[in-house]
């Protein structure tokens, strides 16, 4: 008897203490971030310049949440939809208004997010991805058919939605040090796109006389603040119902659910939307979530936090999640996505490891689609361009090799900005 109750005491030291260790670890990059940029306070903050913003967030997406940050972007991209402005304006184009448009332009998207986010952002990657995107929104913008305040409310999305979610749905919240350089980094991005910041002004601190404090007194994390308060309001003000909103959200959720069986899809659609706001669900029309739903939500996630806490070692710096290719094919000058967007195999090379590895084996038992093979949905989509993308060609079908002028013209002009781009992510950009 005695010997039984020394193996479950000795099993359950050597439980607490594995999930000890698990736990110290796991705040080691949180830790080395803080002792090693060492900004003890919101004035050192205003300090940080676009480099090191760069770095520590790239570090937090590919080591510390890249699950969680990955889908919190995808999922910032379709709240956007539920403006109906922003879902008008894009069942217009008809780029979204159809399942099969609505992958190819979410992988476009995506190719263009990450280009500019894990790439130096003076590195010609990193400005041409820029370029591009300000190449694709020009016509548009021109012609008064998307506005600045529609882009900024977009530009908050992608900055907000995956602390957002970081802090329901990880095993950490977001410290203010990663925050600062998540608004340091957009704030400059948002520089990059010419889009105004004057509407943030009534969230930002003013000085004795009463008028906004200049831009080297103001850090990444006090913008981040007052583009949160900003887009709360601009949801209050013009998230409503539309029929844009609903159409656009459905097409969406067909390219999400589409590996499913068509018997499980309410269900599965029920719980996507138990993850978003009210607001959104309403505005988008979308079926509310049932008790059940909310629940397998809510259970799901909090397991994963704890497993994450107490069982899972960190990601060691060597096991990065790579978005894309480092270099390009050196015949064809293309570059390959490394994982699938959304539910298809754009831009991805077919190698042996992306149709036979553990990925594409989970993908062939769930009945999706792998790179380099056959089928009447393969050529009706290009194949999902196998053979990788140029930046200078990401975009709709109709855009596709045009535009290189004009992103000479602009990548050119960033760069020059990039030089006087101090700290906070302050660059006076004029791309006008």
């Amino acid at each position: 008897m005695g010997s039984s109750n020394r193996g479950w005491t000795y099993g359950f030291v050597g439980i607490f203490s594995y999930a000890l260790v698990i736990r110290l670890l796991r705040f080691r990059l949180r830790n080395s971030l803080l002792r090693k940029h060492n900004y003890l306070n919101r004035r050192a903050m205003n300090s940080m310049t676009l480099e090191e913003a760069y770095e520590i967030q790239k570090d937090i997406t590919e080591l510390e949440f890249p699950f969680t940050f990955y889908n919190a972007t995808s999922f910032a991209l379709f709240k956007t939809y539920a403006i109906p402005t922003i879902s008008k304006l894009l069942m217009n184009t008809g780029q979204l208004s159809k399942t099969e448009n609505a992958s190819n332009r979410a992988a476009d998207t995506a190719v263009l997010v990450t280009e500019y986010t894990f790439n130096p952002p003076a590195s010609d990657r990193a400005v041409d991805s820029i370029a591009r995107m300000n190449y694709l929104h020009q016509g548009y913008r021109k012609a008064g058919t998307i506005s600045d305040d529609d882009l900024l409310y977009t530009l908050a999305l992608f900055a907000l939605e995956k602390i957002r979610w970081t802090d329901r749905f990880e095993w950490r919240t977001v410290t203010p040090l990663e925050k600062c350089a998540i608004g340091v980094f957009y704030r400059h991005l948002g520089y990059a796109m010419e889009i105004p910041f004057d509407v943030l002004n009534p969230y930002l601190p003013k000085g004795p006389n009463g008028k906004v404090l200049p831009d080297e007194e103001i850090d990444g994390l006090t913008w981040l603040e007052a583009l949160d308060a900003w887009s709360r309001q601009y949801e209050l003000d013009f998230m409503v119902p539309a029929q844009s909103n609903k159409d656009l959200a459905q097409y969406t959720l067909d390219v999400f659910l589409i590996k499913l069986p068509k018997s499980v899809v309410p269900f599965a659609t029920k719980v996507v939307s138990a993850l978003l706001e009210p607001r959104v669900r309403t505005a988008m029309m979308l079926v509310q979530p049932g008790p059940i739903h909310t629940l397998l939500l809510k259970t799901t996630l909090t397991l994963r936090r704890w497993a994450l806490m107490y069982l899972l070692p960190p990601r060691p710096g060597w096991l990065r999640v790579e978005y894309f290719t480092k270099t390009a094919d050196p015949k064809t000058g293309r570059y390959y996505s490394t994982f699938y967007h959304v539910a298809h195999p754009w831009y991805m090379k077919p190698t042996f490891w992306s149709r036979w590895g553990p990925s594409a084996l989970l993908v062939r038992l769930t009945g999706g689609y792998i790179p380099g093979e056959a089928s009447p949905e393969a050529v009706a989509n290009e194949n999902w361009h196998s053979e990788g993308y140029r930046i200078q060609d990401v975009g709709p079908k109709n855009k596709r090799g045009k535009g290189e002028a004009e992103m000479a013209a602009m990548r050119d002009r960033l760069l020059e900005n990039y030089k006087g781009a101090g700290p906070a992510g302050r660059c006076p950009m004029t791309l006008g």
